[in-house]
């Protein structure tokens, strides 16, 4: 913020606010994060319910009808997006996705019925089995989750031992300049 093309300071006198400023909306926003987080309160069995009764594994219901079947991706995509409109449209929960359905949609959709297993679609339809499926870094799997949550309480744990740290090197600052001023008074 400091350094110009020109090389000219004149513009020193707009930042004696905006830095302020912007380090005053930083601590805002900080302590914003912690009163929400503070009072969050988590309801994992609401989110399961919520996963289970919406369309959320749809696109990985795609996915395995691509990999197990002779359709190709964005079709697979097409038929499944068909499948669960109709449903959506019928009011009708993910559990009524089934192989007789997609095989309607892809008839509609592509002008050919697919066959898809009923117990590989009923783990597509499983939040719980498509997150323990991702396996990748940054996944949602179990040991991905772990190992960022184990990540961030070390994070975690780094940054409260430097504020330590630095509260004790405030207080001891501190404590020596006053001793310093007595000494000088």
């Amino acid at each position: 913020m400091l350094h110009t093309g020109s090389a000219r300071t004149d513009h020193f006198h707009l930042l004696n606010g905006i830095v302020p400023r912007a380090l005053d909306e930083a601590v805002a926003i900080a302590r914003l994060t912690a009163s929400v987080l503070d009072g969050l309160e988590l309801r994992t069995d609401r989110f399961a319910r919520i996963a289970r009764d919406s369309f959320v594994t749809a696109a990985d219901v795609a996915d395995v009808l691509a990999l197990t079947t002779d359709v190709d991706y964005r079709s697979a995509h097409t038929i499944v997006g068909r499948a669960v409109r109709e449903l959506v449209d019928a009011d009708e929960p993910p559990s009524q996705l089934t192989p007789r359905s997609l095989a309607a949609a892809a008839e509609a959709a592509i002008g050919r019925r697919v066959e898809i297993d009923d117990e590989i679609l009923r783990d597509a339809l499983d939040p719980a089995v498509c997150a323990a499926t991702r396996r990748q870094v940054g996944s949602s799997s179990t040991t991905s989750m772990q190992e960022m949550l184990g990540g961030l309480r070390a994070a975690i744990g780094e940054h409260e031992r430097w504020d330590k740290t630095a509260l004790e090197r405030e207080a001891a600052a501190e404590t020596a300049l006053l001793a310093r001023a007595r000494e000088l008074a």
